[in-house]
């Protein structure tokens, strides 16, 4: 009787060890393979405290797309500074990559080749494309799992036409809010933050999240990293 005690009590604490890692241990991924286990893609240049260290670059921006996307960047750029527990850090560099010798490793434009290339329509508003330690872009499942899933560069491309972000709107900061949140949005997915209302262990309705898709007058995701964000920063890099 007691052995059968122990036992049970044994698979009890097994049980229970296995629903805490599953329900709320790891971070929101940006991939999920065919059986629904999150694929883990972290970012490789990390500060002291083991947290993402970001050198950004947005000054492509200036000269080659909307100019209310280069004022609006700096904003959605330093929201991420310091950011969760350990603390993201962000260096921000608007006219070369120079950061004493490091070059970037975030680098947000627009590009109308591109876009096309990745048969993004006028209706998107974001994406990034991660670059891996063997420079493989991952912007698929399957590139992901064939990845090295560790990320030395992201590149952030912005819709290039910027009518998208004053859809039935003419509110100047609702349109400003919209573009710094797409920009902040992107940045986490550079970090290999996905979302977390889409595909697995789902937030709950009313919780706020950055990572949500959508206008953040539409949706509750706020225009800079949430409490939702700081968890899955921790989780991911603790």
């Amino acid at each position: 009787m007691k052995i059968k005690l122990k036992l049970c009590v044994v698979l009890l604490m097994v049980a229970l060890l296995i629903s805490n890692c599953v329900m709320g241990v790891f971070a929101h991924e940006m991939f999920v393979n065919s059986s629904g286990v999150p694929i883990v893609m972290t970012f490789q240049d990390v500060n002291t405290s083991g947290a993402p260290a970001l050198r950004v670059y947005y000054g492509y921006m200036h000269d080659h797309g909307p100019s209310i996307y280069y004022s609006n960047a700096i904003n959605a750029m330093n929201s991420w500074n310091g950011i969760g527990t350990k603390g993201v850090t962000v260096s921000i560099e608007s006219q070369n990559q120079i950061f004493g010798g490091g070059g970037q490793n975030i680098t947000i434009k627009t590009d109308a080749t591109v876009w096309a290339n990745y048969g993004l329509g006028t209706s998107t508003l974001g994406m990034t494309e991660l670059i891996d330690t063997n420079n493989l872009k991952v912007t698929t499942v399957n590139s992901a799992i064939n990845s090295t899933r560790i990320i030395k560069t992201a590149n952030i491309y912005l819709n290039p036409s910027a009518d998208v972000f004053s859809l039935g709107t003419t509110n100047q900061t609702v349109i400003d809010n919209r573009i710094q949140k797409t920009i902040a949005h992107e940045i986490g997915h550079a970090m290999g933050l996905g979302h977390p209302d889409t595909t697995y262990d789902i937030i709950s309705t009313a919780t706020y999240s950055l990572m949500r898709q959508g206008f953040p007058d539409q949706v509750r995701s706020g225009i800079v990293p949430q409490n939702h964000e700081k968890s899955d920063i921790y989780n991911k890099y603790k």
